[in-house]
């Protein structure tokens, strides 16, 4: 099984009436209607046809990639996996 690379972006919009020609480019994932903006997942290979495009049409105000595959996600490490535990039983 292939897995599919994806990258994050974060498009600002002017107005969400374009928000369904963002559906060509990607899965969109969250749309907020008061800060008009998306969060998308745009396949690796096309990302910067995609971004390219996107930032062309009118209503786009900007596009940002997501940083959330840079960030460290392993918690224990930082805080110590015995320390939870501890705190966790302990009650």
């Amino acid at each position: 099984m292939m897995l599919n690379l994806r990258k994050g972006l974060i498009v600002w919009m002017y107005s969400l009436r374009g928000q369904k020609e963002l559906k060509k480019f990607g899965n969109i994932y969250y749309i907020s209607k008061r800060m008009k903006y998306a969060v998308m997942y745009v396949d690796m290979k096309d990302l910067d046809k995609a971004v390219d495009k996107i930032s062309r049409m009118k209503f786009v105000k900007k596009v940002e990639f997501s940083y959330r595959d840079e960030i460290d996600m392993d918690f224990e490490a930082r805080i110590g996996a015995s320390s939870i535990k501890d705190t966790v039983y302990s009650e």
